[in-house]
């Protein structure tokens, strides 16, 4: 499946005025988009989590033109929920034919808020490096949701809630982060990021 998985910008208040101030990004996005490829996914990662929100648009619009994949996954913090939510709304409205899958920890947090929000949206709860790649493979293959642990949806007439996935508790099962996603120079981010962070 071809997937493309995005950051989107904070709100305006937690942008500093210092494009360099900026530069940390999610370390789910790296883990996930390796383990992803790993299993044979083409991914295409946008860390726009630093940058202003016309920018952001103009390169998400240009991604989803391009690119065209199957699924988009957004990673959200509560501080970057409002730019997710309105793609979410704009794709699910506009793109009828991708999935979107939603992860991090205000997802995880509000997951049945947002599931009865956004009826086609599906919850990745906690980590997300085993359950997307279950999730991918189940979608692929028409398989009931049902079937995949630790992820919430709208079954068209309630919320669900799959049974939780157990943590994983040997990291090196799965591969190394993608960093250089990140710390390579390109049009939205510059000169690389310098760090990452996790929750």
């Amino acid at each position: 499946m071809k997937v493309l998985l995005l950051s989107t910008p904070l709100n305006d208040a937690w942008v500093n005025v210092d494009p360099a101030a900026n530069t940390g990004y999610p370390m789910g996005l790296p883990y996930l988009h390796a383990a992803l490829e790993a299993h044979g996914h083409t991914v295409l990662t946008l860390p726009l989590n630093h940058v202003a929100l016309v920018v952001a648009d103009r390169e998400i619009a240009s991604a989803l033109a391009t690119f065209q994949p199957d699924v988009v996954g957004f990673n959200i913090l509560s501080d970057s929920r409002v730019a997710a939510f309105a793609w979410i709304r704009r794709i699910l409205a506009e793109y009828p034919q991708m999935q979107v899958l939603v992860g991090g920890v205000h997802a995880t947090t509000m997951r049945r808020q947002i599931v009865e929000h956004f009826r086609g949206v599906i919850v990745v709860i906690g980590e997300g490096e085993v359950t997307t790649v279950a999730l991918l493979a189940a979608l692929a293959e028409a398989a009931p949701l049902h079937t995949v642990a630790g992820i919430a949806f709208h079954d068209g007439t309630r919320y669900v809630e799959t049974a939780g996935r157990p943590l994983i508790d040997d990291l090196d099962q799965i591969p190394f982060p993608n960093h250089k996603l990140f710390f390579t120079p390109s049009p939205f981010q510059g000169a690389g990021r310098t760090c990452a962070y996790m929750l």
